[in-house]
């Protein structure tokens, strides 16, 4: 049963929500509640990031997660760095 402070499911909101649910050996959270009120720790956002990159294919930044503690605010931080990433022009772009 989704925990009432969840919002429907995004791509990368559902990706970090489940990411949570695996390390943390529970979903007794919601989308705004910081990672170490939980019960996360340092060993587990490792394992978070090493779980987003598979599930996403592609880095997800140790350090994101910590500047972002909750979520929400990861989810929103992965895709703001998937559009900026997007955004950002290539090499042969750049030639062009």
């Amino acid at each position: 049963m989704p925990h009432p402070l969840t919002t429907p499911t995004t791509a990368p909101l559902g990706a970090v929500r489940d990411a949570w649910a695996t390390v943390l050996g529970h979903r007794d959270f919601g989308d705004d509640e910081n990672f170490n009120r939980v019960g996360g720790h340092s060993g587990a956002a490792l394992r978070i990031s090493k779980i987003l990159r598979t599930e996403l294919g592609r880095p997800v930044p140790i350090k994101l997660l910590f500047a972002h503690p909750t979520v929400r605010g990861q989810a929103e931080a992965i895709a703001g760095n998937t559009q900026a990433a997007e955004a950002a022009p290539t090499t042969e772009t750049a030639r062009a």
